[in-house]
């Protein structure tokens, strides 16, 4: 959802707008549910969330281009992910320890020269694998279940797959031959990216960027005051 482009203040703490545009699955399409209030407090753990060459960011058999495309929020800073087609391949932010409980991990993905995406949790093999139709929007769950795809426009999907953990788990991104293929299969060509996103809970909540270090969203609360209320 988007947070507007207003100036907004701050002091030692990340502060937000509401959220506008906010869409909603009825079952047949997403609908646009207008503000989204963020009613549980998350935290971003990818400590660089567009920046992919920051952190603790691994390429494996992958490389990387920073500012390749216009990405959701407008402006071009969306990176390039390019696979060699070397088996295990993947663009990755892992923890090796230090999770307990139930994660989400999401990103905004593009088609490139290929089509289809994997998301997986490195180091789980049983749980936390799917594979995304970046063209027609479609998921279709690997390993485990919940895998999810919302249409961003222009061409962005924002993925996002569960799973749960008592030590290691993380966000892994490969471009992949088919919508059925298996962990990594090794395909060849690159894929766009944006709006990494690690966080404790099992679905993915709107996005908080970061850009070094974890970033916290307290949850969201509306006031209206009484004499805007209408009446009768």
């Amino acid at each position: 959802p988007d947070r507007g482009d207003s100036y907004v203040p701050t002091t030692s703490a990340a502060k937000y707008l509401p959220s506008i545009g906010h869409h909603v699955y009825n079952g047949s399409a997403w609908v646009n549910e207008g503000v989204l209030a963020e009613s549980e407090s998350r935290v971003n753990l990818v400590t660089y969330s567009d920046n992919l060459l920051g952190g603790s960011w691994l390429g494996v058999n992958c490389t990387l281009a920073a500012n390749e495309a216009v990405s959701p929020d407008g402006t071009e800073n969306a990176d390039k992910i390019t696979c060699s087609g070397a088996a295990g391949s993947a663009f990755q932010f892992t923890f090796s320890s230090g999770l307990n409980g139930d994660y989400v991990a999401s990103i905004y993905l593009k088609a490139g020269t290929l089509n289809f995406a994997q998301l997986n949790v490195p180091y789980l093999a049983t749980t936390g694998t799917a594979n995304f139709d970046l063209v027609n929007g479609t998921v279709n769950n690997v390993l485990g279940s919940g895998a999810t795809i919302e249409d961003a426009g222009n061409g962005w999907f924002r993925c996002s797959v569960p799973f749960a953990t008592t030590s290691q788990g993380g966000i892994a991104i490969t471009p992949v031959s088919s919508l059925t293929a298996t962990r990594r299969d090794g395909a060849s060509g690159d894929i766009y990216a944006y709006g990494a996103q690690l966080e404790l809970g099992s679905t993915p909540s709107s996005l908080i960027p970061t850009s070094g270090s974890t970033v916290s969203r307290a949850a969201e609360t509306f006031t209206i005051p009484s004499a805007n209320l209408p009446w009768p």
